[in-house]
């Protein structure tokens, strides 16, 4: 068991480890658990003892977990947690950077790209990033991860492109409109979801999406992206106004990545 190395660091991530928790018990469904039992329910999503039940903890160690208190964290309990909040393998390695837990090269994030696709991130200048289907971010260059705020070394969480521009801390306020940004996006994962429908988990990020940004909501709605590729006005440019066009290109290392480009337009 462990907590944070940087003991100046360690609340805050044990405050940003509660409210993850608590934002994805609210997310799940009591229904695909059969946990229904007819009474009414005053709370949304499970309960803290319902995830406890489902994911083989303490009741205790769980609330206290999204409590933010600074107890030691158990790496045995990880993947009982992550099982019953269903959580990705990028989000399971969020859990455990928050909790201080040792790096395991099985939660450190996404696959290694193919040489030839790294060298491309590598190879442009303006901000390049390669998503799955999920606009899980599987690899950007070095204008991307500026514009995302990524340190050095830095742990791989957070690493869904549509969540960095609704939430990130820095890439939302690199655009003039953010919004017409996630509206876009928003359309084209609409336009790359499976023909028999998304999975449970992509479903839960959909939904995450639409309640907590009305562009994503509002684009959604009106299903896929179609035409040119649209243009965007970068924000802070210093003396000179800068446009992106945001262009995406269907990779063949997988089913459904794509490869989005911000190149300028002179």
């Amino acid at each position: 068991m462990a907590l944070p190395k940087n003991r100046t660091d360690a609340p805050r991530r044990r405050a940003e480890l509660a409210a993850f928790l608590r934002a994805k018990r609210k997310s799940l469904s009591v229904e695909d658990f059969g946990l229904t039992g007819g009474e009414t329910r005053l709370v949304r999503g499970l309960r803290r003892e319902e995830i406890a039940m489902l994911s083989g903890v303490p009741l205790t160690f769980y609330t206290w977990l999204e409590q933010g208190r600074m107890i030691p964290f158990n790496p045995a309990a990880l993947p009982g947690i992550a099982r019953a909040l269903c959580l990705s393998g990028p989000e399971q390695a969020l859990v455990a950077w928050l909790a201080g837990l040792p790096d395991d090269p099985q939660l450190s994030g996404p696959p290694p790209l193919p040489p030839g696709l790294r060298q491309a991130l590598d190879g442009f200048r303006w901000p390049a990033v390669a998503v799955d289907p999920a606009f899980e971010m599987l690899g950007t260059n070095a204008a991307m991860g500026r514009l995302l705020g990524e340190r050095p070394g830095a742990r791989p969480f957070h690493r869904n492109l549509l969540w960095q521009l609704i939430a990130g801390p820095l890439l939302p306020r690199a655009f003039e409109d953010p919004a017409a940004v996630i509206a876009h996006c928003a359309r084209l994962m609409y336009r790359g979801l499976p023909a028999e429908g998304p999975d449970r988990w992509l479903q839960r990020r959909i939904e995450t999406f639409i309640e907590e940004s009305p562009p994503f909501t509002d684009a959604w709605g009106e299903g896929p992206a179609s035409g040119p590729a649209p243009v965007f006005q970068l924000a802070h440019a210093g003396d000179h106004d800068v446009a992106v066009r945001l262009c995406e290109l269907a990779l063949p290392e997988g089913a459904g990545l794509l490869l989005v480009l911000l190149p300028a337009i002179d």
